[in-house]
């Protein structure tokens, strides 16, 4: 179950969205509910690899009034007793020519590390986290 969803700077989303087993997104036209569940979809396509961070997260998605080129989303999910957390971090080197790169990806449980990357090194703990992590050469994803 999602429990919490966060973004920064994209579209005209910036902050936290706390979700209940039953929570129903209401607001006027135009007050981000599409963007919402459309943000939902994307974080979806991207950890399953449905899609690529430069289709998904395009310049365009940056917010208008916002002069930062960085991006960063939250997802919470609760399976069982455990609180899972994703988050990614989008920098935008060149939005004027549609380049963009993922900074910082990871996947806590109980706010322990399972995976973490970044454009250095990616690093892959045991259900326990116990011991050294194997660490990767990252793909340029």
């Amino acid at each position: 179950m999602f429990v919490r969803l966060y973004a920064d700077n994209y579209r005209c989303i910036s902050g936290t969205l706390e979700l209940n087993p039953l929570s129903v997104l209401l607001g006027p036209n135009g007050s981000g509910k599409s963007s919402i569940v459309g943000l939902l979809a994307k974080l979806r396509d991207f950890v399953t690899g449905r899609g690529k961070s430069l289709d998904l997260f395009p310049a365009a998605t940056l917010c208008r009034w916002d002069k930062r080129i960085e991006q960063t989303f939250e997802l919470g999910v609760k399976l069982g007793s455990d609180e899972y957390t994703y988050r990614l971090r989008v920098k935008h080197e060149a939005p004027e020519r549609a380049l963009n790169k993922v900074v910082q990806e990871s996947l806590l449980v109980g706010g322990k590390p399972l995976f973490e990357a970044t454009h250095e090194v990616i690093r892959l703990y045991n259900d326990w986290q116990s011991g050294k992590p194997v660490e990767l050469l990252p793909d340029s994803r």
